[in-house]
């Protein structure tokens, strides 16, 4: 009798057990050397500002993406620009700093306009060569899957700056970014 009671309480428990969710990752270590400048001419000496790895996790409740860089520098304000494409419309997310201030991070949607997210971050730190932002997924409407591209625009002066594409060789403009594979969550 006792061994059947235990056979009832573990199939009553294994239905009440929510099953397993999971969560999609990408991980890239883009090109040395690939960046550009402002009309897409290759500047393969420039070791500044160059992404070298890529990560980007979606998560239960957050779209994260972390960025490697060889050497962050503050020659203006450097933008951090994720561009995040749903099954229903594409955001693009930057983070904006300058060399003495927080970062300030915001988001738009397909048709330029600013969604209000409360809890979107963006950090850009010269002291660890790191780039990160993080998008909370009610922001970007509960998305059942998510492509990503992440680009770093190094701004000198209204003619000069850097341009580097996280996911390719090639630079681009924010949106002609490298995606991500379809990074589903469920």
């Amino acid at each position: 009798m006792l061994r059947k009671s235990t056979t009832i309480l573990v199939a009553i428990a294994a239905t009440l057990v929510p099953a397993a969710s999971f969560a999609e990752s990408a991980h890239h270590r883009d090109a040395r050397h690939d960046v550009t400048g402002p009309a897409g001419h290759a500047k393969p000496g420039n070791a500044v500002n160059d992404l070298t790895q890529v990560a980007v996790h979606h998560r239960a409740h957050r779209v994260v993406v972390r960025a490697q860089v060889r050497e962050v520098r503050f020659r203006g304000p450097v933008l951090l620009l994720v561009r995040v494409t749903t099954p229903e419309q594409t955001f693009v997310a930057q983070s904006v700093r300058w060399a003495d201030e927080a970062p300030l991070a915001f988001l738009i949607d397909g048709d330029d306009a600013d969604v209000d997210c409360v809890g979107i971050r963006g950090q850009v730190s010269a002291a660890r060569d790191l780039l990160r932002m993080s998008i909370p997924r009610r922001c970007l409407d509960h998305p059942r899957w998510v492509r990503v591209g992440v680009g770093l625009v190094v701004i000198r002066d209204a003619h000069h700056g850097n341009v580097d594409d996280g996911l390719t060789r090639h630079a681009a403009h924010i949106n002609d970014l490298t995606l991500t594979r379809r990074l589903a969550i469920g």
